[in-house]
Formats: structure tokens, C-alpha cells, sequence
């Protein structure tokens, strides 16, 4: 059975929050994007919630709310039970493994965090980018231990509007110097973990101060990051995965070093068929909607997945 919530759990977390967004339905209630849309379209369509002209958010009617709440022992049954791609099956994989989504033949890809060390997600529209980057985020929460540690790093962004945007309660890095501590914070946390190894031993590997942790960063042009930035990025892309630290980078740029450290990738529409080549193996991520991308899992090894959402 797929995750059911009570119609009662679903208003008590709307009024509280005094707004209603898919976004804030699927971190609270740890849910993917068809459940929190499912209940926001049924919320509006009982007139609980309702969008006045010119204005983006949404208002709730709270005594519409109060009379829906009567209807109290109403359950929510998420509609992905009736795909394979729902969730990650019981026994298969990791608690790091995630739904990408359905494959243009209709079927489930996943991909697994504890044997992908790092995930590039690249394309030529920044709104296409940063989108494909929180729905990774949000499909990793579904099933990733609740000790797990999220960063967010967008340079050149504002903190607070980026923040309200996503819903964010993680930690979020703009400015340029605080960007340069996060980084150089997750790779003494990485020489924690091989100091360790170091001084006891392989044997003991496994006693390592280990953590699980996933450093978003969300950059339209690596050129935004310092020299210092990038040299602490490059030993994380290196060396990270073994001390637990993941990184997900996001980002417009064309071509880069980096890329080639990454050759797991989520590839949105590119500018044109030369940089569909160089991203993702092959030409084609220039005519692609948006509501689709490649899914890579080696450029040069294996053709990539076109993913329908």
C-alpha cells in the first residue's frame, strides 16, 4: 500500500500554515509531486483554497476548511500506487534509492545515491535546471533516513526569496564567502573520515565517521564560484562519495571541467545539438519539452533514458 493521510492530518497543516503549495504538501507530509497535487486540486475544487486575479497566492477559506473537516476520516491514497514508479520497491535497492520517473516506453527508472556518486543536471533554461533539481531533492526525501543532511548552495541568488520559493528549511548559501565556508566545511568533514581511515586502518573503514549527506548546489554559471570554490567542489567530486557526502550540481553552463567528473547526469533542453552531444552522448536534448529529459548513466557507455514527466 502507498502512503494514505487523513483529510483532517491534510487541514490541520494548511491553516497552521495559514497557505497551501504542492511543494510544501510534499515536504511536510514527505509525499512526491502527483500526491501534494492531487490533494491542493482537491482542496480548490471543494473551494477551500482559491486564487484571487493578479495575485500568485493562493487564499484559504477557512470555514470551507472547518465544514471539509466533518469529512474528517476521508483518506488520501497517493495515486503512484497505480504506477510501478511510485516508490522504490521493498528490498530493491537502497535508502538512497529514488525515482527518476517513466521512461518514453513506459517503464520505472531509478537511480541509487548510495552507488551514484554524484549527479550533474544541466540544460540551457535556468527555471528548467533549478526544477529538476528540487524534484530530485523532493524524491530523495521519500526514502532517505531522517538523519540525512541537505545543503543548498546558489551563488548569486537571494537567500530569502530562494528559500520562500522552495519551502526550503535546510540550510541555503548565496553570498560568495559563505558559499566558500560550506564547501570547505563538507571537505574537512571528508578529512575527518580519512584521517580515520588513515590512522586505523581499512579494517576499520566502517567505523569511519561516515555521514549521509547531499550538497545541492544550484549555480547558473560555474563562473559565479571562486577559485577556492571550485578547488573544494573538485576534491568533494573526487573524494566525497566514500565519507557519505553526495553532490548535485545544477547548472547552465555549456561545458566545464568539472562535467567530466560527473557522469551520471539529468540533461534538460540544450541550446543546440552540439551541446546535446557533449552532454548527454548524443544529439536530440535540443528538441526536447519541458516536461521531458535525459536520464545518463555514463556518457559514452550507455544510450540515455528519455524520461517523460
Amino acid at each position: 500500500m502507498g502512503k494514505t493521510i487523513l483529510l483532517s492530518a491534510i487541514i490541520d497543516f494548511v491553516m497552521a500554515q495559514n497557505t497551501v503549495s504542492t511543494a510544501l504538501l510534499q515536504r511536510h507530509f514527505r509525499i512526491g509531486y502527483g500526491y501534494a497535487a492531487e490533494i491542493r486540486d482537491y482542496l480548490e475544487k471543494e473551494g477551500a483554497v482559491c486564487w484571487a486575479k493578479n495575485d500568485p497566492r493562493p487564499k484559504l477559506d477557512r470555514a470551507r476548511l472547518e465544514a471539509l473537516r466533518q469529512n474528517g476520516d476521508y483518506v488520501f491514497r497517493s495515486p503512484a500506487e497505480k504506477h510501478t514508479a511510485k516508490r522504490v520497491p521493498k528490498g530493491c535497492g537502497t535508502s538512497l534509492t529514488f525515482p527518476i520517473g517513466i521512461s518514453d516506453k513506459g517503464t520505472p527508472v531509478t537511480a541509487d545515491m548510495a552507488y551514484v556518486a554524484n549527479l550533474l543536471i544541466a540544460g540551457v533554461e535556468q527555471t528548467d535546471v533549478t526544477r529538476r533539481c528540487h524534484a530530485v531533492y523532493d524524491a530523495l526525501r521519500q526514502n532517505a533516513p531522517d538523519d540525512t543532511a541537505y545543503f543548498w548552495i546558489a551563488p548569486g541568488r537571494d537567500e530569502a526569496q530562494y528559500r520562500a520559493a522552495w519551502h526550503l528549511n535546510d540550510p541555503v548559501y548565496t553570498e560568495k564567502a559563505a558559499v566558500e565556508k560550506c564547501l570547505d566545511e563538507l571537505c574537512r568533514q571528508m578529512e575527518t573520515f580519512y584521517e580515520y581511515v588513515r590512522s586505523h586502518g581499512n579494517d576499520f573503514a566502517q567505523n569511519a565517521p561516515r555521514s549521509r549527506t547531499f550538497a545541492f548546489l544550484d549555480c547558473e554559471k560555474t563562473t559565479l564560484l571562486s577559485a577556492k570554490a571550485k578547488q573544494s567542489l573538485w576534491s568533494l567530486l573526487v573524494k566525497g562519495r566514500a565519507a557519505g557526502i553526495h553532490v548535485i550540481l545544477a547548472t547552465t553552463t555549456k561545458k566545464s571541467s568539472l562535467f567530466d567528473m560527473i557522469p551520471w547526469r539529468i540533461v534538460c533542453r540544450t541550446a543546440d545539438r552540439a551541446c546535446s552531444v557533449r552532454l548527454s552522448g548524443r544529439p536530440g536534448a535540443e528538441t526536447l519539452a519541458d516536461n521531458e529529459f535525459f536520464f545518463c548513466t555514463g556518457v559514452g557507455h550507455q544510450a540515455p533514458v528519455k524520461i517523460i514527466c
